[in-house]
């Protein structure tokens, strides 16, 4: 409805998902909204590009699946994508945010464009990471992204987050590992302690 005459296929684990949105909600698939139920990682490479725009907002719990969260998957994803294509992710963490920061490492690994938005003060170093974390939006490209016009339509819906990116986001990252499908333990980087 926000961009007519555009096309979003939608990647959904469970059929059920489907039918349960079909049935309840009023969903109608048709040539602007399709579905290709199955695994994110295998369903990617039944569909069609190059694409505008990949969104990522897959969750177990709290937790990215680990297989969606690597290099590797996120190769896939930069396969899909046009030349100026963008990749969003969504992601949760607290405390040392240290799933954030390999999922943004992992990103870097593949893309030359990486910013993410959290809460204000969500970045700023402070010693009690106690409070820090939440959600976070994370974005990637091969093209500079569009950020002052992100923040502009944050602003417009009444949101203040804070963007990192460039230097800023290099030093945030840190010397945070890149997540491989040789090693990616998601759940162990979001219940790490300081």
């Amino acid at each position: 409805a926000a961009h007519a005459g555009s096309r979003s296929v939608v990647l959904e684990l469970d059929p059920a998902v489907v039918r349960l949105a079909e049935e309840e909600l009023g969903l109608v698939l048709g040539d602007d909204l399709s579905v290709v139920t199955g695994d994110a990682r295998l369903a990617i490479r039944r569909t069609e590009g190059p694409v505008d725009l990949v969104v990522g907002d897959a969750f177990g719990g709290l937790a990215v699946p680990w297989h969606l969260a690597t290099q590797e998957f996120t190769e896939e994803v930069a396969r899909r994508l046009a030349p100026e294509g963008v990749y969003v992710l969504n992601v949760i963490d607290h405390g040392r945010l240290a799933f954030l920061r390999a999922e943004l490492a992992t990103l870097a690994a593949v893309f030359p464009h990486v910013a993410v938005l959290g809460h204000p003060g969500t970045f700023d170093g402070a010693e009690d990471t106690s409070e820090r974390g939440g959600n976070f939006v994370l974005l990637a490209s091969g093209a500079p992204l569009p950020l002052d016009a992100v923040l502009a339509a944050n602003r417009a819906r009444g949101a203040d987050d804070d963007l990192l990116e460039g230097t800023a986001l290099d030093v945030f990252v840190g010397d945070a590992a890149v997540l491989v499908d040789d090693r990616a333990p998601v759940d162990q980087l979001l219940t790490a302690r300081p």
